[in-house]
């Protein structure tokens, strides 16, 4: 904001005393059960399911994928599976399709090879659309319907804004400049979509 020309800069400084890091999802795994429950615990009172375990299956590809987009992300997919539940165990069938095709096989790199902060946001996008599937709006609809999903029509154009981003962002190889031309919005409205789609890493606060 303050290279747009939209904060001021001498606030900016002023508010910027003290910094504290913390970690991306992908250095902290230990993070991830307590997260898992507390998830599972918040759709189950949102969905009013009674979700009450997760198959170890479900748990290994949820603790070995990299998590690019971070705790949002992860409280997308964790949302995703709830929504897909139809019993009172959070099976493999649940997760989005990505996790279910993919297996949480990582790719040659491995999931540790990668170091902190070495990913620059365009290869984040480009992490996160390689693992992604073509949407199947009726299939989703039917699915959504049967899980009785009270803000059905809020999902549904989330998944397709989530797709249109998807499929610009693969014909432009994740170059938010020339995406956002195409799609006649701004950088940072294009940005904030792709943060909000689990397709961009949060760093002013996806960690929290």
């Amino acid at each position: 904001m303050v290279a747009a020309g939209t904060f001021r800069q001498d606030l900016y400084y002023r508010m910027n005393g003290f910094t504290i890091r913390l970690p991306p999802l992908r250095e902290r795994r230990e993070d991830l059960p307590l997260l898992l429950d507390h998830f599972v615990k918040v759709f189950n009172q949102e969905f009013g399911k009674k979700v009450r375990t997760v198959t170890e299956e479900s748990q290994a590809i949820l603790t070995t994928y990299k998590w690019p987009g971070n705790v949002r992300e992860f409280q997308s997919a964790i949302r995703f599976a709830m929504v897909h539940a139809t019993t009172d165990v959070l099976t493999v069938d649940c997760l989005p399709e990505h996790f279910r095709q993919r297996g949480a096989i990582e790719d040659s790199r491995g999931v540790d090879s990668i170091p902190s902060g070495s990913l620059s946001d365009d290869e984040i996008v480009a992490d996160s659309l390689a693992t992604l599937s073509p949407l199947n709006v009726n299939d989703l609809t039917r699915r959504l319907l049967a899980a009785g999903q009270t803000d059905l029509y809020r999902e549904l154009i989330a998944a397709v804004d989530r797709e249109i981003l998807v499929e610009t962002m693969k014909h432009f190889g994740s170059n938010q400049f020339h995406a956002a031309e195409r799609l006649g919005i701004s950088r940072m409205t294009l940005r904030n979509k792709l943060r909000q789609a689990g397709l961009l890493a949060d760093k002013r606060g996806a960690d929290e």
